[in-house]
């Protein structure tokens, strides 16, 4: 049998299966085997051996193998696929887990984060100041509230004590207490001098408001005449001015003033002032509570350690400093008081000197302990115009003040008949008998009595004199005189009805009042009456 082109044996499409067995086929027992599976009929070889050679090509039949192994790469491919898929739910999973944990210990972190707790704080002795992590946070015995968990330094301050330090663990929602912390007592010196020395002091803990206590008497500072004081000047029998309120009259040169006869009292200034009296010294001491006094040079001894305020006071100066007192250790304060001198003179010499109503003495006078600035004294000598100096007082220098005292004269103004109204340069100042006193210069005077002739003049006040002014009021014959009205020159009252009105008594033409007795009718009655 002749193969054909393809290969294949004639009359059949394949190599007998022995031939084919032993070129290494597997060769079914039965046709149709590998696709059924099932035994079928024995086939016996067509082509005999020796023309096996002549085959050039050989078609592989159909292979039961070839399933098996799309299944099995089927199998592998899924089983693949299922294991990624476990290990990535696996992985997943363990994610999910993470980021719950971590969420979890965040919100457990902002809650203690938010969780608070309290320390209670005692020290012996109480009243210690408390510093929790360098911050005050009150006095003990106290409850230090509103911590954060965790660990927190106490540092425990009291004046005379060494400071303390303590930690204490904070826990939620609970009070730690720290038990009573004893504070170690520690003390110092101070050494308190002035320049000048003895000046009155009050060395206290900082943050009181004691005083410089005051003395029993004025205290005068250095009042050291330099030269002998004058002779007393004789007071001359002048009595106290007297200024009307709310009339407008005020003291000019020449100065003045009036008042009645009646009565009076000489001037303050004549009065017997008492000398300059020394405050004594008051030894350092202590009302138990930290605060001391005395007058310096002092030395305060067991002072606790802290922080104090010194005040020295000499006269109405008084100086602060401020102290710290450390653990037995000297500390030296020395407040200075840079006085000034002023010297003061007058004329005339004598007059006393005043300082806010004090006297410090008479001119000349010299003091040496003045405090810098600005300086005001009152100069006083009865018969005399107070006087004022200032000047500005400058530190370790010595300053000049001049007073002119002006004298005081005086004018007794008596009337024919009393109760004349007198108007001295125009203000009323009262009514006859009248003294008017001033200074050196003249006044011009006018004199009004119902039913009377008005009188002007002129008068001169002499200084330190007394004089006296007798004047006899004319009364009109006929017809009867006008009424003056105070403040307003040309206007009457009318003597036949003096409530009616004013009345006019001036030229029109030139606007001059009339002179006095001219006749004038009266408007509201026709009577004629006379001008005063």
């Amino acid at each position: 049998m002749e193969p054909n082109e393809q290969g294949e044996v004639a009359g059949h499409g394949e190599l007998p299966s022995d031939e084919l067995s032993a070129a290494g086929f597997a060769v079914p027992a039965e046709p149709g085997a590998l696709e059924t599976g099932e035994p079928g009929p024995a086939v016996e070889a067509a082509v005999p051996p020796k023309e096996v050679a002549a085959v050039t090509e050989v078609r592989p039949p159909r292979r039961r193998g070839g399933r098996i192994w799309a299944f099995i790469l089927t199998v592998a491919f899924l089983g693949g696929l299922g294991t990624g898929a476990y290990y990535y739910l696996e992985q997943r999973a363990l994610e999910i887990q993470r980021i719950r944990a971590e969420e979890a210990a965040r919100l457990e972190k902002e809650r203690l984060e938010r969780a608070r707790g309290s320390v209670r704080v005692m020290s012996e002795p109480a009243g210690a100041e408390i510093v929790c992590d360098g911050k005050r946070a009150g006095v003990t015995p106290a409850t230090v509230g509103d911590l954060k968990l965790g660990r927190h330094e106490f540092r425990l301050r009291c004046d005379g004590h060494e400071e303390a330090t303590a930690t204490a663990e904070v826990r939620e929602n609970e009070v730690t207490n720290l038990g009573s912390v004893r504070l170690k007592r520690s003390v110092g010196s101070v050494q308190i001098n002035t320049v000048p020395e003895g000046a009155e002091f009050v060395f206290e803990p900082a943050g009181q408001s004691a005083e410089v206590p005051r003395p029993s008497a004025p205290e005068i500072s250095a009042v050291v005449p330099q030269v002998p004081a004058a002779a007393p000047v004789a007071p001359l029998d002048l009595r106290t001015p007297v200024v009307p309120s709310g009339e407008g009259f005020s003291l000019r040169d020449p100065r003045m003033a009036a008042m009645p006869m009646a009565g009076g009292v000489g001037p303050s200034a004549g009065a017997e002032i008492p000398p300059p009296v020394a405050v004594p010294a008051t030894p350092s001491s202590t009302n138990g509570q930290g605060l001391y006094h005395g007058k310096s040079p002092a030395r305060l001894e067991n002072v606790p350690t802290g922080r104090y305020s010194l005040k020295a006071q000499k006269g109405s100066w008084v100086v602060r400093s401020d102290v710290e007192v450390l653990r037995n250790q000297l500390v030296s304060v020395c407040p200075e008081f840079l006085f000034g001198a002023v010297v003061i003179t007058s004329d005339p010499p004598g007059a006393w000197v005043k300082k806010d109503g004090i006297a410090l003495g008479q001119t000349p006078l010299r003091l040496g302990e003045v405090k810098p600035g600005p300086a005001t004294f009152t100069l006083e000598m009865d018969g005399h115009e107070p006087a004022t100096v200032s000047g500005t007082v400058a530190a370790a220098e010595e300053t000049a003040l001049q007073g002119q005292l002006l004298a005081i004269g005086e004018i007794v103004i008596l009337t024919e008949p009393a109760g004349a109204t007198i108007a001295v340069n125009g203000q009323v100042m009262g009514q006859s008998p009248l003294a008017i006193r001033g200074t050196s210069g003249s006044v011009r005077v006018k004199l009004a009595l119902a039913g009377y002739f008005e009188e002007e003049m002129a008068l001169e006040i002499k200084g330190g004199q007394r004089q006296e002014q007798r004047v006899t009021l004319q009364k009109p014959s006929g017809h009867s005189l006008g009424i003056p009205v105070p403040g307003k020159p040309g206007y009457v009252r009318s003597p036949y009805s003096p409530n009616s009105g004013l009345v006019e008594v001036r030229d029109f033409a030139t606007g001059r009042p009339y002179v006095r007795g001219t006749e004038v009718k009266c408007p509201f009655t026709g009577r004629v009456f006379l001008v005063p």
